[in-house]
């Protein structure tokens, strides 16, 4: 199955700039050029993260999400498909990190795509989990089947036009 991140820079023919990278995870930016300069903030997991690796992660996102333009409105995509298992701890600081910079998710932020293993989604336990922990300020689309990620990015660019 074709990563999120993947899905998007087929889609879309954008450049991507890996940020942080180790055994667990990927941080990259997506820059996107068409229809205007904007950029995707993307994460990827290659197997089950430890709070640490989450931290890390979250800290990047809500760091990034914090230095963008305000007249560049970003997106972020979150890919976790190769993550097994999630505590609450780990959802816990996820959410925690997004709480800290709502007033930047509010101005700098368009939405938000997740894609999770199907196991994950049909079980239902992740994103209702999460829901408990943050109310989100901006959309969020639980990706479904392929063509979500990309599609979620042109829906909100054209509705931005």
């Amino acid at each position: 199955m074709e990563s999120l991140k993947k899905e998007i820079i087929r889609c879309h023919n954008c450049e991507e700039h890996v940020v942080l990278e180790n055994e667990s995870y990927c941080v990259s930016l997506l820059k996107f050029n068409s229809p205007r300069e904007f950029v995707v903030c993307s994460t990827e997991t290659k197997r089950n993260c430890n709070k640490k690796d989450i931290e890390d992660i979250f800290a990047c996102m809500t760091e990034f999400i914090k230095n963008n333009p305000e007249i560049s409105p970003c997106y972020a995509i979150i890919d976790v498909t190769k993550t097994d298992a999630f505590t609450l701890t780990q959802l816990s600081t996820a959410a925690d990190a997004f709480k800290k910079v709502k007033s930047y998710l509010e101005t700098r932020l368009v939405g938000t795509v997740v894609k999770v293993s199907d196991d994950n989604y049909n079980d239902g336990f992740l994103s209702s989990a999460f829901k408990r922990l943050y109310t989100p300020v901006r959309p969020v689309k639980w990706y479904e089947q392929p063509g979500d990620g990309s599609g979620f990015i042109k829906e909100w660019e054209e509705k931005m036009k």
